[in-house]
């Protein structure tokens, strides 16, 4: 081979040897780019996971990862021009190992579960508005005047009690009540007692002759002059667990009086029973409220009875000796004083 032929050759090699050089940055620019991923792409005509993958994050196999980041394509395979793709949600997806793996052992660890906490049957002023039945009306004294010419008293306000030296000493605390109306039994028109209802507190600051000089500490209804007091008796809220199985109880009995002395009742109202702690009634208990069956006579056969109508279920929140009140939560007919009542749990 002559000198001049070797050198042709050689030239040949070197000219191919760079043009592969120059090709390397294309074929590492097809594999992926090196443009930072923006917070958010908008899809493209032609656009696929896969592409919007490789372009921003060099490794087509990311598209799982951006698919977990938006929820709300339901098929990879499905993206449309306009649809805005976050990368800042994507979420780490690992691509199953070639090697094989042996699962570790999976330890059960015993979940021992908290203690059932228990629940407020009501609110405390749903409680204390609520009112009660009590036999005999044991008033201590009655707000008579104010230093302000206020028809509605609150929180804060000076009042004057009837209630002097001997009967008070400074700090001493007071429920205010209104006397609502006498109750009698809607069937047997037996007294019941009186119907009362708690609005607020107060507590004696200085105390005269005759007279006492008091700040209302806590209202829970309007309060006027002329509302009496009771002994200062704390309102708590009783607790009851939601879990826990009903007793079986036998009782029944009747509405007897409603709140506002309302004609017909529905859904959150209160009303009032004919049972209370002597027949073993307690905070949280459900009665149901019925209208009774009506019997058909039948010829030559034993009459037939048809069954109760159900038209709503009441909840016990506060229980007094003979009596309790309660807060209807359902109704599907208006319930009225008179309506029949039982335990729902009875048998």
């Amino acid at each position: 081979m002559n000198k001049e032929k070797f050198r042709h050759i050689f030239v040949f090699l070197i000219t191919i040897l760079i043009g592969e050089f120059l090709c390397l940055p294309a074929i590492a620019a097809e594999k992926g780019t090196t443009e930072k991923p923006p917070k958010t792409h908008i899809v493209e005509k032609g656009d696929t996971l896969w592409d919007i993958a490789n372009k921003y994050l060099k490794d087509p196999f990311e598209w799982r990862a951006i698919w977990k980041g938006n929820k709300y394509i339901e098929d990879p395979n499905l993206i449309f021009p306009g649809d805005p793709i976050d990368f800042v949600k994507r979420k780490k997806v690992l691509r199953p190992s070639k090697k094989k793996v042996t699962p570790k052992r999976k330890i059960v660890k015993k979940v021992i579960p908290p203690p059932v906490s228990k629940v407020p049957i009501t609110t405390l002023s749903t409680l204390a508005t609520a009112g009660y039945i009590v036999e005999d009306e044991r008033s201590v004294g009655t707000i008579f005047s104010s230093p302000e010419e206020k028809l509605l008293l609150s929180e804060r306000d000076k009042v004057y009690v009837d209630m002097g030296k001997k009967d008070v000493t400074p700090g001493k605390k007071f429920t205010i009540y209104k006397h609502i109306r006498l109750v009698r039994h809607p069937v047997t028109n037996k007294k019941i007692g009186h119907l009362i209802k708690i609005v607020g507190e107060l507590e004696i600051t200085e105390v005269q002759e005759d007279m006492s000089i008091a700040f209302i500490s806590q209202s829970y209804d309007i309060i006027t002059r002329g509302d009496k007091l009771l002994e200062y008796q704390e309102i708590k809220v009783p607790m009851v667990d939601p879990n826990e199985e009903p007793k079986k109880k036998d009782i029944d009995g009747y509405i007897i009086e409603t709140k506002d002395h309302k004609m017909n009742v529905g859904k959150r109202d209160v009303v009032y029973i004919d049972s209370g702690f002597e027949e073993g009634i307690s905070p949280g208990d459900i009665f149901v409220a019925y209208h009774k069956g009506d019997t058909i006579e039948r010829n030559f056969a034993k009459n037939l009875q048809l069954p109760n109508i159900i038209i709503g279920e009441l909840r016990v929140i506060y229980v007094r000796e003979k009596t309790s009140t309660a807060m209807i939560t359902k109704s599907t007919d208006a319930l009225t004083i008179g309506n029949r009542i039982e335990y729902k749990y009875r048998r």
